[in-house]
């Protein structure tokens, strides 16, 4: 069983599915999980972003990657000794690379895998996608998702996979994801601010269980790893989230106000739209748009005789 900030998440008998866009952290968030199999009891949660296994033992842990290059699939048991603090590799767990492999070649290995081992803890799929011809097959689809849940039910293990999702909604790419979606015992989903450089892991689909609150976190230069956020960062960011989009956009304009006065009080208004429209690489028409905006909402006084602007916060 895995759990995420207390709520189960990935239990034994079922499937489960990491989802984000790409980039925004998927694979870390399963290096968590994969390290939370390796930890004593006295390991701080913390440092795998509140994520929870029960301990492996010596039973397997299996991770399958078709998205990445070798020697980046490979470096994951580097990651995962490094977050649970391991002095050597576990020797049960169990990293394989199909990027090469054709769909059918990865079905057949995955049905002898399935065959090969024991007792399995987990299974880790990065990139369920990459085990049908087109994610719009329905019938691969369906058989796919369908012998995944019932290897799981007939080892009594876990099987976690990975998925994209589509650019706008949100949503699981294609039929496979939407059936994934409707078959799955969990579902959670990593999201990234880029211009804040904040992640967080969001509950989408917990059975049998409460939501848990979503766990921002960040990269962490000193660490060189993801850490949890703390309470005032996360405050920060729930607060901006919070604002109206009027209010950002006038946050935006008196960040730039700023920018164009440069510690000065006032300034001659046509120099000023000068001086905008290479700040911003914008037209002459832009740049006076934004000085009309800035005198509306009085962020700046204009002064008609002498022609000049001046700032007002």
């Amino acid at each position: 069983m895995v759990k995420i900030n207390g709520s189960n998440f990935a239990v034994r008998g079922d499937i489960s599915f990491v989802s984000g866009a790409p980039k925004a952290g998927k694979t870390n968030i399963i290096n968590m999980m994969l390290a939370s199999c390796f930890v004593d009891e006295f390991f701080d949660s913390d440092t795998t972003l509140l994520i929870e296994s029960v301990n492996a033992g010596k039973n397997p842990v299996i991770y399958i990657d078709t998205e990445q290059p070798k020697p980046y699939t490979m470096g994951i048991v580097k990651k995962v000794m490094e977050i649970a603090n391991l002095k050597k590799e576990p020797e049960n767990l169990f990293v394989f690379n199909l990027r090469e492999y054709s769909v059918e070649e990865r079905l057949i290995w995955l049905e002898e895998c399935f065959n090969h081992f024991a007792n399995e803890h987990l299974y880790f799929i990065d990139g369920v996608t990459d085990f049908v011809t087109s994610v719009n097959n329905e019938e691969e689809s369906n058989k796919f998702i369908n012998s995944l849940m019932k290897r799981s039910s007939e080892k009594d293990t876990s099987i976690i996979l990975a998925i994209h999702e589509n650019p706008n909604g949100g949503k699981y790419r294609g039929h496979i994801g939407s059936e994934a979606e409707r078959k799955c015992g969990g579902a959670i989903s990593i999201q990234k601010d880029r211009d804040k450089q904040i992640h967080w892991i969001q509950a989408r689909y917990l059975r049998g269980t409460s939501d848990f609150d979503p766990i921002y976190f960040y990269w962490n230069i000193e660490l060189k790893r993801f850490a949890l956020a703390d309470e005032s960062l996360r405050n920060a960011y729930k607060a901006d989230k919070s604002k109206t989009a009027a209010e950002r956009k006038k946050e935006e304009l008196e960040h730039l106000l700023k920018n164009l006065f440069g510690g000065f009080k006032s300034k001659d208004k046509i120099d000023a739209q000068k001086t905008l429209t290479n700040i911003l690489s914008c037209s002459a028409k832009t740049a006076e748009r934004r000085i009309k905006e800035a005198i509306l909402q009085d962020l700046v006084l204009y002064n008609d005789e002498e022609k000049t602007i001046t700032l007002n916060f």
